[in-house]
């Protein structure tokens, strides 16, 4: 999806503008939402809307005044500003440390050469560790220079009460896939595409990005599901013929096979859920629609009992996952118990 260009959340624009316009601005924000909703881009849009030259000069309020020329729309969009911070957990790390924390503390310090807002931007904050987040949230109550921080997460349950309490929390609600197909026109993407990709979403444009860049994958993607469907009408030894070419016993390794047995269950319950969306007569949120006769052949032959427990054999499987049960093991038992 073109990062251009923000999706939905009117809601939220027009309140970060009006805390502009009314001088209104808290130290420490949360964008709270589901993944790739959007919010780390509203974050630098904001830090934009902050910094702009030409919208501060010309004393504007919306985020239509963001002129994207200046030397520090610039900067923000190839984020080398030095008013800009971005903080993220370092992929071999399992938190953002307290040492992060005390360097970017160190950073806006030696940095803070003139009266302009520095902006800290932490993407995933559910990873700060405890120390990391009282660090940052000590600089916040004696700031020696205007500091807005932009705590953006997917899971603010994570983050500690201390961090909250002293923040202001800005959710994020899922976009309308009508919104999403819309966008998806815009961008070039056929009809039949762009509908499959906007029911994908589940509300997140962020998520489809991969296959609107690849269209392999999503040719994949759609391979799969076919399987994942036939195998749902088949008896048990085509079941066995099926699930051989959807978890091969030579996948590779163990972390490698897990990994591939996730994303086959994942994918397993959504087609599950169509099924039940079917039976509930709710064929509009259907996402599978390529498959939709196979769907409504399930749909008529199996209870929405049966479906369910299925789907609840499903979620047992994906915990079972990740005590390091052998995956292979996993998923043979799912197709006898069927």
């Amino acid at each position: 999806m073109n990062q251009d260009k923000i999706i939905h959340h009117a809601t939220v624009l027009n309140f970060l503008e009006a805390a502009v316009k009314n001088n209104r601005l808290a130290h420490a924000y949360i964008f709270n939402g589901q993944e790739g909703i959007g919010k780390f881009m509203v974050a630098k849009r904001f830090a934009s809307l902050l910094l702009c030259a030409k919208r501060v000069n010309a004393k504007a309020t919306s985020f239509d005044s963001i002129c994207h020329v200046c030397a520090s729309c610039n900067q923000i969009a190839k984020d080398i500003s030095p008013e800009v911070f971005v903080v993220k957990k370092d992929d071999a790390k399992k938190y953002i440390s307290v040492d992060m924390a005390r360097d970017l503390i160190q950073q806006l310090l030696t940095k803070s050469f003139d009266e302009r807002f520095k902006i800290i931007i932490i993407d995933e904050a559910h990873n700060l560790n405890a120390g990391a987040a009282n660090a940052l949230l000590k600089t916040l109550e004696e700031p020696s220079i205007p500091v807005v921080m932009i705590l953006v997460t997917s899971n603010i349950n994570a983050l500690p009460k201390t961090v909250i309490s002293r923040t202001q929390v800005i959710n994020f609600f899922p976009v309308p896939s009508d919104n999403i197909f819309r966008r998806l026109i815009e961008l070039g993407i056929d009809r039949d595409r762009a509908l499959i990709l906007s029911r994908l979403a589940f509300g997140s444009p962020g998520k489809v990005l991969r296959y609107v860049t690849d269209s392999y994958l999503l040719n994949d993607y759609k391979g799969l599901i076919t399987q994942l469907v036939d195998l749902v009408m088949a008896g048990l030894k085509d079941r066995f013929v099926i699930g051989a070419t959807l978890l091969p016993h030579k996948a590779g390794s163990f972390n490698e096979t897990g990994q591939a047995l996730g994303r086959v269950l994942d994918s397993w319950l959504l087609v599950l859920r169509d099924v039940m969306l079917l039976q509930s007569n709710n064929n509009q949120a259907i996402v599978h629609v390529f498959v939709l006769d196979k769907l409504q052949t399930i749909a008529s032959k199996f209870s929405i009992a049966h479906i369910c427990k299925l789907m609840r054999k499903i979620e047992e499987s994906k915990r079972d996952l990740k005590t390091n049960v052998l995956p292979q093991l996993i998923f043979e038992n799912i197709l006898v118990n069927f």
